[in-house]
């Protein structure tokens, strides 16, 4: 069993934020917007698809808060705080171009992109904490 930390918190909190802020802009997107009825076939994928990115972060983030066992050296700590600030952010991030960049409607929408690299790096950061913490079982360190 891993210790549970900050960091487990952190990802817990914003998890259920993102799932919170999942439910509310499907309740937007069918109260405020009638369900996305009569809107152009481009602008209702953007808005389908900012509601689907706030999802994934917020399970992303849930699974960390989860999982996520604090590394054994300090290297590996800060490896995983800057990866956990990462995916953290990426879920501000699609906050913001659901709100923000989706009803431009133009397919450019470059925080939401932002957001998706972010969450890439932080899950690979975390691996590479991950592997470099198990390989110090194996050296004996």
């Amino acid at each position: 069993m891993t210790r549970w930390s900050r960091l487990n918190t952190t990802h817990v909190v914003a998890g259920a934020a993102g799932v919170i802020l999942f439910l509310l802009t499907g309740q937007f997107m069918d109260r405020e917007l009638d369900h996305l009825r009569g809107m152009a076939d481009g602008l209702r994928a953007l808005y389908r698809s900012a509601h689907i990115y706030i999802l994934f972060s917020a399970l992303l983030n849930l699974a960390l808060g989860a999982y996520l066992g604090l590394a054994r050296s300090r290297p590996g700590v800060i490896v995983q705080t800057c990866a956990s600030a990462l995916v953290v952010v990426a879920l501000a991030l699609f906050a913001y171009g659901f709100f923000m960049e989706t009803p431009a409607g133009t397919i450019e929408r470059p925080m939401i992109r932002l957001g998706i690299v972010l969450s890439f790096w932080g899950v690979v950061l975390h691996g590479i904490a991950s592997y470099a913490d198990r390989s110090m079982d194996t050296t004996g360190s």
